[in-house]
């Protein structure tokens, strides 16, 4: 039997839209993806040991003769940085471009979703938060280091580490609010273009869904906030009340804010430079 591998992968970032990107795409006849998401090979050695590429390349037995093949694991874009933020975790590969080019070569063809990085690090703490993985007494920076949370939004740095085994007109690059979040069939249309394959449409869906919604949160001029009932008078916690009568906890405050927004300032004035894009503006993160 003929055994296929990806032709592509959706290789991030983490919670800038991959999950959408990857659900969508799998309904293109043309196109195979494992129902798997974040199958995670080329992120951990352990995996590469066990199952091995012969066994990565299983999830794509049913391939047959699809024009395109790929999945999708938002931890390939994390690449070393050797930022103050960077902690990758145990077993996490140092150079996952240079293992995904030695395995699946270099005509393969990279999709990427990005978003206002502020707004990343705010999702991936309230995911954690959700999940339990960290507490609202958690330090800030080492809440920060934890899973990523603001080095996986060094995005022109990781972009050069691929840039040094895959040439950019191999890497489709889309902003989640501009094309994902504003004219989401028109993205997939250019992204089965990016891919060779047909066209296909993808507003006969019965709901075409730009994003999932994750936790409710109000981004305010005060900060962060995620709903709680009682507010308390003597714990020292910043409320907001809605028109709606609904409480607002804070949980991460309007100066963190600006300190992230700071910090990812010129990382994004470097990538419009090596995309000609003006996401500094898109952003809304001028100083």
């Amino acid at each position: 039997m003929h055994t296929a591998k990806p032709t592509f992968l959706i290789i991030g970032a983490q919670k800038c839209g991959t999950t959408w990107l990857h659900q969508h795409l799998r309904k293109h006849p043309d196109i195979f993806m494992p129902a798997e998401k974040e199958l995670e090979f080329f992120s951990y050695q352990d995996q590469l040991a066990n199952p091995g590429f012969t066994g990565y390349l299983e999830h794509f037995l049913e391939a047959g003769e699809s024009r395109a093949v790929g999945e999708a694991t938002a931890s390939y874009f994390w690449t070393s940085t050797n930022s103050r933020w960077s902690a990758l975790p145990d077993g996490f590969q140092t150079n996952i471009p240079k293992t995904v080019h030695q395995h699946l070569g270099g005509e393969l063809k990279l999709l990427v979703a990005l978003r206002n990085p502020v707004k990343r690090v705010v999702s991936a703490y309230l995911h954690y938060l959700t999940m339990g993985e960290i507490t609202a007494d958690t330090d800030f920076v080492q809440a920060m280091t934890y899973g990523g949370m603001v080095d996986m939004g060094f995005y022109a740095r990781h972009l050069c580490n691929w840039l040094e085994y895959y040439p950019l007109d191999q890497i489709k690059v889309l902003i989640l609010e501009s094309d994902i979040q504003e004219k989401p069939a028109v993205t997939l249309a250019a992204v089965c273009r990016f891919l060779a394959v047909g066209e296909y449409d993808f507003t006969a869906e019965p709901v075409l869904k730009p994003v999932f919604a994750g936790t409710q949160r109000v981004l305010n001029e005060d900060g962060v906030f995620i709903a709680g009932d009682n507010p308390g008078t003597n714990r020292g916690e910043v409320w907001h009340q809605d028109d709606r009568g609904q409480y607002w906890r804070q949980i991460i405050s309007a100066d963190r804010l600006q300190q992230l927004n700071e910090l990812f300032l010129a990382e994004v004035g470097n990538l419009d430079t090596m995309l000609g894009t003006d996401l500094v503006q898109c952003w809304g993160m001028a100083a």
